[in-house]
């Protein structure tokens, strides 16, 4: 889910801008009524295109050296494997 961004600007000297300047050091987060909120801070803009930064060479290169990489593998053994854990199910949500 997609959320929107408010800008809010922090006044030179304020107590936030005191708080904001110790995000590099610390993980800063604030609490009101027993919730916690998490200060990130945004090195640069996200974009909205997902192929900006895409490398069609690099790409290539990543599948070029991913392949074979699975060639020692026992694929029957590893599609018993699947269907048995398919069948055993998920562990419950609260074993660890």
């Amino acid at each position: 889910m997609h959320r929107a961004t408010k800008t809010i600007q922090v006044r030179p000297g304020s107590e936030l801008d005191r708080l904001l300047a110790e995000i590099d050091s610390v993980d800063l987060q604030f609490e009101r009524d027993g919730v916690r909120y998490r200060i990130n801070r945004v090195e640069e803009e996200l974009s909205n295109d997902i192929w900006s930064d895409y490398d069609p060479d690099l790409a290539l290169a990543g599948i070029r050296s991913a392949a074979g990489s699975w060639s020692d593998i026992d694929a029957e053994a590893l599609k018993d494997e699947l269907y048995r854990a398919r069948e055993r199910g998920s562990p419950p949500s609260t074993r660890p």
